[in-house]
């Protein structure tokens, strides 16, 4: 039976993607090909209840992560990743803003308390992240934190004592201020720094995208509304150098890839904050999810791809508040198929797919871990945590009706 629902799955895909095919070679917009729903709510919530247990499961007494742990070996890799950890923390911090369950408080608490004890402080109360075995920082790795403790904020904020909650926001605005301080000439971000908090180097993608996001949330949940002016300067140079630029260089760049998440969810963000002239930022965050659809070709990729869906869930939002039916019926086919598929990649879920079904038995550690490709046992938690997001924004973004 298995077998029938995957193959039916990759049908799907390939009907879907010819379907995007005709209609742009025949300049057509009418209406993008109807397919049948394969998320249930019920299985999205299997899927964030799992990818919840396994990072819980997998975080380490100190409150960093296990990086990669291999479930048909039972080894853990030497390999570790700043980014990837605090991305990790952003992760559950997303987790506890959706479900507020009381059991995230404690472990979040204690993973906070982790990137705050190799956390430095500058003169000017710049707060940057020096991870153990690192020997320089990556912006990327103060952003994610930032966004941690944004989300934890808007979540439990009326719940804090008085102390904990300035020390939170202390924490915070010492992110915040070091990654303002680390915009460029070019008005990016200097991707790297060094153990003096001393920001350097070539700008990065991602890094770029994570510090936009983190920015743009602070300053329409948190408080920061004077950066709302550089919030879009920063917006509208990433935009031209990251994607107008770099797609004219390579039409499917590897530099829009590692802005794309990123940005989609900031240009939401943008489109969504009521600021002057925003509308544009809902419009890039449609093309760009057209861009991952139809060249970056996101539903033939045989590699994990939850980060993608972070970007389309977020355009398929800007959809539906515009009205905009093509592209709801567009996005939410491609939703649908591609996040189906990547949850038969989750060790222990009721949809596993063969390969974890024939070998997996029980392993506290492996269950809910999502791999980062059909027949590989490595369970990465930077994979699980993106996969996990974009469950959730499915569940937040999807109208399901009764069930």
């Amino acid at each position: 039976m298995q077998t029938k629902v995957v193959t039916g799955v990759l049908i799907v895909l390939g009907l879907i993607l010819i379907g995007f095919a005709l209609l742009k070679s025949g300049g057509g917009m009418a209406a993008a090909p109807e397919c049948d729903p394969f998320l249930s709510k019920g299985m999205l919530e299997e899927g964030l209840t799992l990818g919840t247990d396994f990072i819980l499961a997998n975080q380490r007494l100190e409150g960093n992560f296990e990086y990669e742990y291999d479930w048909i070996s039972k080894t853990y890799t030497d390999d570790d990743s700043s980014v990837r950890q605090a991305g990790a923390l952003w992760g559950l911090a997303l987790i506890y803003e959706y479900t507020h369950e009381e059991r995230l408080i404690a472990p979040l608490e204690k993973s906070f308390a982790f990137f705050e004890k190799y956390s430095k402080t500058r003169a000017d109360d710049a707060r940057y992240i020096l991870y153990p075995g690192e020997e320089e920082g990556s912006l990327g790795t103060v952003a994610l934190a930032a966004l941690a403790h944004i989300e934890y904020l808007n979540a439990r904020e009326n719940e804090l004592s008085e102390t904990e909650l300035a020390r939170h926001k202390k924490l915070l605005d010492g992110y915040l201020r070091f990654l303002t301080s680390a915009v460029t000439e070019d008005t990016l971000f200097h991707a790297s720094y060094d153990e003096d908090g001393l920001s350097y180097g070539d700008a990065s993608s991602y890094y770029d995208g994570e510090a936009l996001l983190a920015l743009v949330k602070a300053a329409r949940y948190r408080g920061y509304e004077e950066w709302e002016n550089q919030i879009k300067e920063l917006a509208d140079v990433g935009y031209a150098e990251n994607i107008k630029a770099a797609l004219k260089e390579n039409p499917d760049s590897d530099v829009t890839k590692g802005y794309y998440q990123w940005s989609s969810m900031a240009f939401h963000e943008l489109s969504e904050s009521g600021w002057k002239k925003t509308e544009k930022y809902g419009d890039y965050t449609i093309t760009l999810a057209d861009w991952m659809i139809d060249t970056h070709k996101v539903l033939e990729r045989t590699r994990n791809t939850a980060y993608a869906f972070e970007g389309i869930v977020s355009a398929y939002a800007i959809a539906k508040k515009k009205g905009d039916e093509y592209h709801i019926q567009k996005f939410r086919c491609v939703i649908e198929a591609g996040i189906f598929n990547l949850m038969t990649w989750q060790v222990g879920a009721s949809y596993q797919n063969q390969f974890i079904k024939t070998q997996f038995k029980s392993d506290a550690k492996a269950k809910g871990g999502i791999q980062n490709s059909a027949q590989e046992a490595p369970l990465r938690i930077d994979v699980t945590q993106h996969q996990v997001h974009a469950v959730t924004l499915a569940l937040e973004h999807f109208d399901f009706g009764v069930e």
